[in-house]
Parts: structure tokens; sequence; C-alpha cells
């Protein structure tokens, strides 16, 4: 048997040891931990936020960015002393019908906020976020939604990309918003329902479920599931519907001054009044419903969404045919992209009233199943 001999060091031998990796604490000087919301959001970290469909996950990130982009409070009220711009990046909704509105009513300063095009590739998104980083120059936010728009389908490889994105947050000195689905199933922790990978919610510094109030179906909560950062008390607010420039309709968060202390298990467990006993394809119907509430999206970006709750390819395929959806190729590269039928009929009718071609929609790629 191999046999290992502790060597005390000797006196004057206090040299670095450069070539193990390990370094003296006496040598490191203590520093603060850099902020861009307290106990919330640490600049040069990934943090996620994440939940089940429909529970205003976006609408989050879009008020979150005001504070950054407008200064304005955040959601604690605590002032927002970091300014600057934010990159979005992963959006699955059309920019002009959505993304725009959402960040406008949410108080966002418009030439602050910038979407980067996702290619699908993760290799060549992280380099082009880094580079969109570089030259914009003062980006203190990249809120990426959905975050497995960026990290790819399926699991390999998980683990390196989010610690190529974590690397890259430090770097730059930026904060990571990651936007998550929660996958179904019996677990009901957190960080263990986190989709992607259990290397997701190991390398975020934190992690917040957005879920349903249990006793209260209209009210939403954001509670902590991992505190790597320290205690943040829970936040709760309200989905308003509300329009802007020439009637578009969106919506916004509209935050309350206290939270109920409620456990992240009965969060999970919480359901809308309508989603009792309801079957696999019930379900994937309520998805896509939720998913295209807002317009066109994507067929590649919904798919990779659907396997994220776990809804599998054959019952996707069961609910597009019960939705009508309509599908609509968008070119040769472009793909395909899926948008609800009162939707389009909604656009129709609104083009007949008019009398004029009205712009299209930024679109997506559709699900290619015939």
């Amino acid at each position: 048997m191999t046999r290992f001999h502790y060597l005390p060091p000797q006196p004057g031998d206090d040299g670095p040891f450069d070539d193990l990796g390990v370094t003296s604490l006496g040598a490191i000087r203590s520093e603060p931990m850099p902020w861009l919301w307290r106990r919330y959001l640490g600049l040069g970290m990934i943090t996620l936020l994440a939940g089940e469909a429909g529970t205003g996950k976006s609408q989050v990130a879009a008020a979150l960015s005001a504070s950054v982009t407008a200064g304005a409070l955040w959601p604690d009220g605590t002032e927002a002393t970091v300014r600057g711009s934010v990159l979005i990046l992963g959006t699955e909704d059309a920019l002009g019908h959505t993304i725009r509105p959402r960040f406008l009513v949410a108080g966002n300063v418009l030439g602050r906020a910038h979407v980067l095009t996702v290619t699908h590739d993760p290799a060549v998104d992280l380099a082009r976020i880094a580079a969109a980083v570089e030259r914009i120059g003062d980006v203190r936010l990249v809120i990426l939604d959905p975050l497995a728009t960026v990290l790819g389908a399926g699991h390999l490889g998980t683990r390196g990309r989010m610690t190529a994105l974590a690397d890259m947050a430090k770097s730059y000195g930026f904060s990571g918003l990651g936007i998550s689905h929660l996958a179904k199933g019996a677990s009901t922790r957190a960080v263990e329902r986190v989709l992607g990978s259990v290397a997701v919610g190991a390398v975020s510094r934190a992690v917040f479920l957005v879920g349903r109030d249990p006793d209260d179906a209209g009210r939403r909560l954001m509670i902590q599931a991992k505190d790597n950062l320290g205690s943040a008390r829970p936040l709760a607010f309200r989905i308003q519907e509300c329009t802007v420039e020439d009637g578009i309709e969106t919506s916004r968060v509209v935050w309350e001054e206290t939270a109920p202390v409620v456990p992240l298990d009965a969060i999970l467990a919480a359901k809308r009044p309508d989603t009792a006993g309801r079957s696999a394809l019930e379900e994937a119907c309520e998805f896509l419903r939720s998913e295209l509430a807002d317009g066109p999206v994507l067929s590649v970006d919904l798919k990779r969404s659907a396997s994220e709750c776990f809804i599998s390819p054959a019952t996707l395929r069961r609910a597009i045919k019960a939705l009508g959806l309509v599908k609509t190729k968008l070119g040769f590269e472009e793909g395909w992209q899926w948008e609800l039928p009162e939707e389009r009929n909604m656009l129709k009718n609104k083009e007949d009233e008019h009398g004029s071609e009205m712009s299209k929609f930024q679109r997506g790629d559709q699900i290619r199943d015939e």
C-alpha cells in the first residue's frame, strides 16, 4: 500500500502554491457583496426565477428591468443604486406585439433595453451574449427568457454551459436572471423541480419560486427557494391587464406592500381553480393557451418549453390538434411558428376594419409534425 507523508512547512517557507491552486486566506482581502438588488440579485452571478407557465415570470422580469433602466424602486421598496442597460435574450414572444408593450408599461427606459436574437446554438449564443454585453458597455442585467433557449435541449452539456454563463457574468459584472419552468412530478422541493438539469440550480447562486397563493387565486408569490446570497423576504404581486399605444393590450406586475408566509410545498401544490383532476391532454392544452396567449411563438421554443414541463411529443401533438393551432412557415431558415386560432382571427378582423395591411408580428419557428 502506498503511504503518504505530511511534511510540515519549514520556517521561511511561506510562498504561494500556485501550481496546486492553493491560496492563503491571509493574502485575500475581504470585499463586500456586489449587489444589483440586495438579497435578490447579485452582480457577477446567476439567479433563477422558476415557476409554472402563466404565473407571471416574464412580467416580473420586465418589472425588475425598470429598476435598472429607469431607477424605479425595487419591489421591496429599496432604492435602485445601480443603473444601466438590460439585455433580453431568448424571448419567445413577438417584439412589437408583446415585449415592447410589456417593458413599456413596466416603466422601462426603452432605449436602455436591448433584445438579442438567439440562434438556438448554445455555443454561438453564449459568444454573442459576451459580444453584445461588451458592445453595449453598461449592461447590468441579462434576462434569459427562457433559460433553456440558451442552454439547449437535453441535459448533456448543461453544467458546462451554466458554468460558462456564470463565468461570463462574473467577468463582465452583470447579473444574470434565468427564467425557467418547473417540472411536473412528485417532488415538492423547488430546486429539484427547476428544469434543464440539477446543474441549473446548483450553479445559480439564488433561486426564487413564482407561484399562486393557495389562499388567494388572484395573488402571486415570489419566494426564495435557495439562499446562497442570504435570506430574502417573500414578495406578493398581482397581474394587472392594461392598454398602451394604440390600444395594444398587455399586462404588468402590481406589487403588494406585504406578503404572507407560505411554505414552498404549499405554493407548488397550489392549482388554479379549474385544474383539479385534469388529464395529460388537458394540461398540455392549458400549457399551449398560456404560452401562446401573447401571440405567435417559434415552434422550436415551444417544443423545448413543453419538454421542460414533461409534456410528451405525442401529447403535445394531440393538444395542437385539439386546439386547432395555426401553423405558419416563415421561410427555409426561419422555420415554423404556432398561434392560437382566435389570435389569427382577431388580427384578420382588425385588418378588415382598418382596410389596410397590418405590419406582421415577428414570428418564430413552428413544430414540424406534419
